[in-house]
C-alpha cells in the first residue's frame, strides 16, 4: 500500500524559473526601498544613510581629523547599527528555511514601524536612524542570489561595477546583451527609491518613515505569497 500512497510535493528548485523571477522582483523592490530609506537620512539628517556604508566610513575616518567628534559618533554609530542588522539577519534567516525572505522582511518592516513610533514617541533622531539602520542590515539577508546574479540589497557600487563589466563582455560578444538588464535594473530601482523618498521626506519624517515601514510590510507579504505558490 505504501507504494500507491502519493508522494508529498517538493519544494520549488531554487533555479526553478519562477523562482528566480519571484527573488528578481522582490530585489527590485528592496532596493527601491533602501534608496528610500537613505533619501530619508539625506532630507531629515542632514546626510546620515542608514543603509551607505561608504559614505558613512569615510565621514567616520574625516570627521575626527577635522575636529568633528559629533559627526565621528553618528558615523560610526550607524556603521555599528548597520553591521549589528546584518549579523541578526543572517542568524534569522537560515534559521527560517524557505521562508527567508518573508520572514527577514518582516523583521525588517517590524524595525521600521519602530522607527515610526520612535518619532511619534519623541525618543529623538539617533534613536530613529539607528533603528532605521538596523532594519537596513537586516535587509541584507533577504536575498542573495536572484536570476543567476548577486543581489546588493542595499548599495549600488558593486552593482555598476558589474554593470560596466557586462556591459564591456556584450561588446566583446562574451556575454548576451540581456545578462546586464538585472544590473541596470538594480541601480534604477535604487534611484527611483531615492527620488520618490527625497519627495515624501520633504513632507515630514513621520510621513516618509509609515511609507517605508508599509512598503516593507506589502513586500513581506508578496515574498510569503510568492513561497506558498513555489516562486520564492
Amino acid at each position: 500500500m505504501d507504494r500507491l500512497a502519493p508522494r508529498p510535493a517538493e519544494p520549488a528548485r531554487r533555479d526553478d524559473p519562477a523562482v528566480e523571477r519571484s527573488s528578481l522582483a522582490l530585489g527590485f523592490m528592496l532596493l527601491a526601498l533602501a534608496g528610500w530609506v537613505d533619501a530619508v537620512g539625506l532630507v531629515r539628517w542632514n546626510g546620515l544613510y542608514p543603509s551607505f556604508m561608504s559614505g558613512n566610513t569615510t565621514q567616520l575616518g574625516g570627521s575626527p581629523v577635522i575636529g568633528d567628534w559629533h559627526g565621528t559618533w553618528v558615523a560610526g554609530r550607524a556603521v555599528l547599527m548597520f553591521l549589528v542588522g546584518i549579523v541578526a539577519g543572517e542568524c534569522i534567516g537560515p534559521a527560517a528555511g524557505g521562508w527567508r525572505s518573508p520572514v527577514v522582511v518582516s523583521v525588517e518592516a517590524a524595525l521600521l514601524w519602530l522607527a515610526v513610533a520612535s518619532v511619534l514617541a519623541g525618543w529623538g533622531d539617533a534613536v530613529t536612524a539607528s533603528t532605521a539602520g538596523l532594519a537596513m542590515g537586516v535587509q541584507t539577508a533577504a536575498v542573495h542570489r536572484a536570476d543567476g546574479v548577486s543581489v546588493a540589497l542595499t548599495y549600488v557600487t558593486g552593482t555598476l561595477v558589474n554593470l560596466g563589466r557586462g556591459v564591456a563582455a556584450a561588446l566583446r560578444g562574451d556575454e548576451p546583451w540581456n545578462r546586464v538588464l538585472p544590473f541596470l535594473g538594480f541601480w534604477l530601482s535604487l534611484l527611483g527609491g531615492a527620488v520618490a523618498g527625497s519627495a515624501v521626506a520633504r513632507a515630514g519624517l513621520a510621513v516618509a518613515l509609515v511609507a517605508a515601514a508599509g512598503i516593507a510590510s506589502a513586500l513581506a507579504l508578496f515574498a510569503g505569497v510568492a513561497v506558498r505558490r513555489g516562486g520564492a
